[in-house]
């Protein structure tokens, strides 16, 4: 008998119901499906007399739901290499709207997506199978009285969107120096733009050097504590002058930090003052050629606030992060209202 079935056969309230596993039936011609069932209780004492499951038409529902998300051209196609996936807290596929991941594959992905909590959403830039796709992902919160903290069923779903940048290319011939990494095999024969890079979480980002200050080690920091401005980490005196710390992970989508330290922030100049981004190591100056740099699609806007470009690596390593260059006029426009003054 499978698991399920005595489960649902133990019930004793009209209320409850069991669920099977993310699993290949019979019942469903040997697809993977969710059954649900409970048990049938007699009217004079309560007992139970048998069950009933319903079966889960999880294919074309899954798949309605998937393609859905995804963006779409104006003949009503789905955009080139974009696809959406359903899957469990181990990271197993429940479904795809691609046939190039199939239920019970692994969603070889960023640890990140999976620690969020219900209802939560994240989204980041990342390399997946040799291409860069900006992605979406949301873990469930539950639909009304099902699944929510006061259902006995738990069962963690995310739900992710995967939105195509570019390919990864393939690596060209360049002659390094002693002094430089191997980020810098991503340039091409013209360097005409310097960038100031730094790491946020796993991101690899970028500020044209003409538009930051400076970058200061920080030993201690004013805290600034409650929710009324959630963005703001603290204060600093920096020449003399207060410099606002700004949580730099929460403009890339991130949930706000909890009792992270502060050790190393990019002091940014924006129009009318300077404002402190805090990062977690600071990358290498480097010069871009304008040819690398692409502009972000107007499709992935929701999961890009502050990035208006990106640069496109020509590494055969493909577990290098893409560099997203961060465009200071949206990043001030995020800013406005959360930030209620900056360092003139």
């Amino acid at each position: 008998t499978e698991p399920w079935v005595r489960e649902a056969l133990a019930l004793r309230s009209s209320q409850d119901y069991a669920v099977s596993d993310y699993a290949a039936t019979p019942l469903y011609g040997d697809a993977p499906t969710y059954i649900y069932a409970t048990a049938i209780h007699g009217l004079d004492n309560g007992s139970v007399l048998g069950g009933i499951g319903i079966v889960f038409d999880a294919a074309p529902q899954f798949l309605a739901m998937l393609q859905d998300v995804l963006p779409k051209d104006a003949s009503g196609a789905v955009s080139a290499h974009c696809f959406s996936v359903y899957t469990d807290a181990t990271k197993a596929v429940l479904a795809s709207s691609t046939t190039q991941l199939s239920a019970g594959e692994l969603l070889d992905i960023n640890d990140a997506f999976f620690a969020l909590e219900c209802g939560q959403l994240l989204c980041k830039m990342i390399t997946f199978r040799e291409r860069y796709y900006a992605v979406g992902c949301s873990k469930s919160a539950g639909y009304r009285e099902y699944k929510g903290a006061s259902d006995r069923y738990q069962e963690d779903v995310f739900s992710f969107v995967f939105i195509y940048l570019g390919e990864v290319q393939t690596a060209r011939h360049v002659e390094l120096t002693p002094t430089i990494n191997l980020h810098k095999a991503m340039l091409g024969e013209k360097r005409n733009v310097q960038m100031a890079t730094f790491f946020v979480d796993a991101g690899w980002l970028a500020l044209r050097s003409d538009q930051v200050a400076s970058a200061i080690q920080v030993n201690n920091h004013l805290p600034i504590h409650g929710n009324e401005q959630p963005l703001v980490a603290g204060y600093l005196m920096y020449k003399g002058d207060s410099l606002t710390l700004i949580h730099t992970s929460m403009l890339l989508g991130d949930a706000k930090p909890k009792d992270k330290k502060i050790t190393e922030v990019v002091v940014a100049k924006l129009e009318g003052g300077l404002v402190g981004l805090i990062v977690d190591s600071l990358g290498e100056m480097m010069d871009v050629s304008d040819e690398q740099m692409h502009p972000v699609g107007t499709e992935i806007s929701a999961y890009s606030k502050i990035v208006r470009e990106i640069v496109l690596s020509n590494q055969q390593n493909t577990n290098e992060p893409m560099l997203q260059i961060i465009d200071v006029d949206m990043m001030r426009q995020q800013l406005h209202g959360g930030v209620e003054a900056l360092t003139a």
